[in-house]
């Protein structure tokens, strides 16, 4: 993070000489020295176990004084934690990343992390990369739908994906639609990150080119 000055966590080559155990795999690692962590409700600011996701917040010499033309206050709160706005939480010392709050999917009163969906999709034989976004819904305020980027020389069956993905997931986080794009044709941005404003507004257009619900 910018905020933080390069990366919270972390570590490095040297002492990375055991490898880890299959529940810690996919982490972003244990804080780096100087930099401290708690993880907290986004609604009520009290701070949660191990296990438990909820918003990243940070402290220690790396992290910034603070923002240009804002007072300190604006930006920390009291006990001087920088809210991150990111998702995670922390298992056995090691940090997992689960996304932006601002990302979250809030479907008929329950909420999703594309990110969580998108790693079960990409773990999925077959699929080069996955895209999830909520879409609005009369009905359900959001629905689950995800983009989804066949490696060469596969054919993704969107039926089959959902089925494969009923053994990893609640069902209320399988997408409900699921589209199929070629890698390169994907909404990709200038930065080299995927235009997720983009997929909506292809699912909101029929503009795909395999959707089934």
């Amino acid at each position: 993070m910018t905020e933080t000055c390069g990366p919270h966590t972390g570590i490095a080559s040297d002492d990375n000489t055991e490898e880890l155990p299959e529940a810690l795999r996919g982490s972003f690692g244990p804080p780096v020295v100087g930099v401290d962590h708690q993880i907290v409700d986004p609604a009520t600011g009290s701070v949660l176990p191990d296990g438990v996701e909820g918003e990243i917040c940070v402290r220690g010499e790396s992290v910034m004084l603070g923002f240009h033309k804002k007072e300190r206050g604006e930006t920390f709160d009291a006990d001087g934690w920088y809210h991150t706005g990111d998702r995670g939480f922390f298992n056995d010392g090691m940090l997992f990343f689960t996304g932006r709050s601002s990302e979250v999917i809030k479907t008929s009163g329950a909420n999703v992390s594309p990110r969580e969906v998108e790693v079960a999709l990409e773990a999925l034989v077959g699929v080069r990369a996955a895209f999830v976004v909520g879409v609005p819904d009369n009905e359900r305020d959001q629905v689950v739908c995800s983009m989804v980027c066949p490696e060469r020389g596969h054919d993704l069956d969107t039926r089959e994906l959902t089925e494969r993905l009923r053994d990893q997931l609640s069902n209320y986080k399988i997408p409900t639609r699921i589209m199929v794009v070629p890698y390169e044709d994907a909404p990709w941005l200038a930065s080299g990150k995927i235009s997720k404003p983009r997929v909506v507004e292809m699912f909101e257009q029929g503009d795909h080119h395999d959707v089934r619900e």
